[in-house]
């Protein structure tokens, strides 16, 4: 009889175990899974925030090369937007054009210079189950004509 409590005690222990590194296995799945899940949405945000940039600049230099020729800045900088995926992708997108550029910014008040600032939403996928907001996106650009 001690024999067969024996056998079933042990049985028990190897039983209790097997749950406990089950649940260790599936705790440390999901810990990576929500790592990597927030590292995609960390480079996504980079991704976006550095397409914006360049997008921003390259318009900048088209409003500033439109200003120098006498065509219209902001037609020239809306046909620049139409084409750029990202921008599409984003929601209430508003884009600043001031010439000569407004103060506080570089070369402010000069009217050899454009000042172009692009500004839009981009849904996070992930960190929005903590903020509950889509991310707000801004760059701005500086560039005269010359």
């Amino acid at each position: 009889m001690a024999q067969v409590t024996l056998q079933i005690n042990e049985q028990k222990n190897l039983f209790s175990t097997q749950i406990t590194n089950i649940a260790i296995g599936f705790s440390l799945t999901v810990i990576v899974a929500l790592a990597l899940a927030f590292a995609l949405n960390a480079s996504q945000a980079s991704f976006i925030q550095n397409n914006l940039q360049d997008t921003t600049d390259t318009i900048a230099m088209y409003t500033a090369s439109s200003l120098c020729t006498g065509a219209d800045a902001e037609d020239t900088a809306v046909q620049a937007l139409a084409l750029n995926p990202v921008v599409q992708s984003m929601q209430n997108v508003n884009i600043t054009i001031a010439n000569p550029p407004p103060a506080g910014v570089l070369n402010a008040g000069d009217a050899n210079y454009v000042y172009v600032e692009l500004t839009g939403e981009k849904s996070n996928y992930f960190s929005q189950f903590i903020h509950g907001e889509p991310r707000l996106v801004t760059a701005i650009a500086t560039t005269n004509c010359g």
